[in-house]
């Protein structure tokens, strides 16, 4: 007797934990098919009225809040600037005091006494490749700069001659760059 009761025990709870599993699974795939309210895009534009140059713009970056006014959404994983100096630890890799545009960082940099591992960096250009940093720098015009949180622009001078008009916008996930020679 005591056996078919431990029996039924057994089974009664694997079917419970079979149940269990089964209803968080479904749960699951239904909590994932759209992200909460907070992590959607904002149903407004106002993210473009916001001043991308507020903390920047210093001679130290402690001396200018050592913000980078970066392209993408709030709380993204990869954040693109214009690279317009080296970035290591306590330096921000855009400065807007800056004159010319060395390429465009992918950074994952949460702040400035952090450092950046990892980055990916890509320079537009033409002709002969330039991999070294003060190489490649490109004046650009800072009237043809815009600046917003969710889209970047500059009128690059090519360094052998001609115009780069540099572009990007970005997702939380995605960099878009086109760039017309």
């Amino acid at each position: 007797m005591f056996s078919l009761v431990h029996s039924f025990e057994v089974m009664y709870a694997r079917r419970r934990a079979l149940i269990a599993h089964f209803c968080i699974l479904v749960l699951s795939v239904l909590a994932s098919r759209s992200p909460p309210s907070g992590f959607r895009d904002p149903k407004s534009s106002a993210v473009d009225h916001v001043n991308a140059l507020i903390g920047n713009g210093g001679d130290t970056p402690n001396g200018s809040g050592g913000m980078i006014p970066s392209t993408a959404p709030p709380f993204a994983m990869t954040r693109w600037v214009a690279q317009t100096r080296q970035n290591y630890v306590s330096m921000t890799p855009y400065n807007v005091t800056d004159t010319a545009i060395h390429g465009f960082q992918g950074t994952h940099q949460p702040a400035i006494w952090m450092g950046e591992s990892g980055q990916a960096i890509v320079a537009p250009g033409a002709g002969t490749v330039r991999s070294v940093f003060e190489e490649r720098g490109m004046k650009f015009s800072k009237d043809s700069e815009v600046i917003t949180p969710s889209y970047y622009k500059a009128d690059l001078d090519a360094i052998e001659g001609g115009k780069i008009l540099a572009e990007q916008s970005a997702t939380s996930r995605v960099q878009v760059s086109p760039e017309a020679f």
